[in-house]
């Protein structure tokens, strides 16, 4: 369910950015280390968009680092996979700020 409600802001987000132009293309981020799965995204979105201007939209995802701290030192730093001790003091206290990213990217829409 959790993938649900993602999908719920992400279609808010897009149909809010959109204004009243038919949606087309939705690029989707996700970090990395999310363990969000874009195949039930897309069940998802193919549900709750029914009858929106997004209904039909095709969804691209991409895959971006994740936002990571030391807990040791407080220095901030971006990881693409497995949490690596911290770059500024090598402490093995890091944390992933938000390892369920998903974000609205960009979006293309219909011209008129």
């Amino acid at each position: 369910m959790h993938e649900l409600s993602v999908t719920q802001s992400a279609l808010e987000a897009a149909l809010l950015r959109a204004g009243a132009a038919r949606i087309t293309d939705v690029h989707l981020a996700l970090g990395t280390l999310s363990a969000i799965e874009p195949d039930s995204i897309r069940l998802y979105w193919d549900e709750i968009s029914e009858g929106t201007l997004a209904e039909g939209a095709v969804l691209h995802f991409q895959r971006v680092p994740t936002e990571s701290v030391c807990m040791d030192c407080g220095h901030r730093f971006l990881i693409e996979a497995e949490v690596p001790p911290c770059p500024a003091c090598q402490g093995l206290h890091v944390c992933a700020i938000d390892d369920e990213y998903l974000g609205l990217a960009a979006l293309d829409v219909e011209k008129r």
